[in-house]
């Protein structure tokens, strides 16, 4: 998987090293994102970032009250979220660039840029699996009732 950089950013860099004749390098030596995910630093970034975004995710699934359907709720989407951090757009990478560099304070300050990280790793077609896991759960709850009130007879 490699880790990428838009146009316009890399045209930036590459204006950067002309300037000052050197090879400044775009990214993380090569820019493979498994390789900036195995420097130690790095990953613990990552994951504390990662956790962030999830904590951020729930705290929106509060805010809709989803009663029983809450937790697959937030089951399927915390999948989603983390598998968007393995295989994510040019946009979210250098989201995640920037905020790799920062300390945890600083990225629990910055609330609206997750929120809108988390805008951006999940689509249309991910909020309607995580509505559907939500739904399923809720269904199934509903349909079993008659049951438990057969048995309870």
């Amino acid at each position: 998987m490699i880790f990428r950089i838009s146009d316009d950013r890399f045209r930036e860099l590459l204006q950067i090293e002309e300037e000052v004749n050197c090879d400044i390098g775009a990214g993380y030596d090569g820019a493979y994102l498994r390789e900036f995910l195995a420097d130690p630093k790095s990953f613990q970034q990552i994951r504390q970032l990662q956790a962030i975004v999830v904590a951020e995710f729930q705290a929106l699934l509060e805010t809709l009250d989803l009663g029983i359907g809450q937790h697959a709720a937030f089951v399927c989407g915390r999948d989603l979220v983390l598998e968007r951090f393995r295989n994510p757009s040019v946009e979210i990478q250098e989201q995640l660039w920037e905020a790799a560099s920062l300390d945890k304070p600083q990225l629990q300050a910055g609330q609206d840029e997750i929120k809108l990280m988390l805008h951006q790793l999940l689509t249309q077609q991910d909020w309607e699996k995580i509505a559907a896991a939500a739904a399923t759960t809720v269904r199934n709850q509903v349909l079993e009732y008659p049951r438990q009130m057969m048995n309870a007879s």
